[in-house]
């Protein structure tokens, strides 16, 4: 099943909520970096409840934002 996760990076506030279906919205504090996919993951694995090792990461939709990016993941 895939999953896609809107990722909005350097907010105020880190948060988590689902907004219908396979989307969610995460809110970041920190700007994205080369262990982000990790960090995703590991959200996603807390939140879903589901072991780190069953989620894939699959592919980055960039928006027009540079603070926000579709990150696509399979369950």
């Amino acid at each position: 099943m895939e999953i896609i996760v809107k990722t909005r990076f350097n907010c105020v506030h880190d948060k988590f909520e689902k907004f219908g279906g396979n989307f969610y919205l995460l809110y970041l504090t920190f700007g994205k970096d080369s262990d982000t996919e990790k960090t995703i993951k590991e959200i996603l694995s807390r939140k879903l409840g589901l072991p780190a090792h069953r989620i894939t990461f699959k592919k980055i939709n960039k928006m027009m934002s540079k603070d926000a990016e579709d990150w696509i993941f399979d369950i």
